[in-house]
């Protein structure tokens, strides 16, 4: 009975737990970086 509940507590807070916060709380703070063209640019000026 005893590792039933241990069991329980475990998969609560590592699975049930997590999962549902991250559906409910707030918006991650990741930023997007877009790439920018890292070729030089070629003047035609002499």
């Amino acid at each position: 009975m005893y590792l039933a509940l241990v069991l329980l507590g475990f998969l609560h807070g590592l699975v049930f737990l997590p999962v549902v916060l991250s559906m409910v709380g707030p918006p991650s703070r990741c930023i997007r970086v877009e790439k920018q063209d890292e070729r030089p640019s070629v003047s035609s000026q002499p």
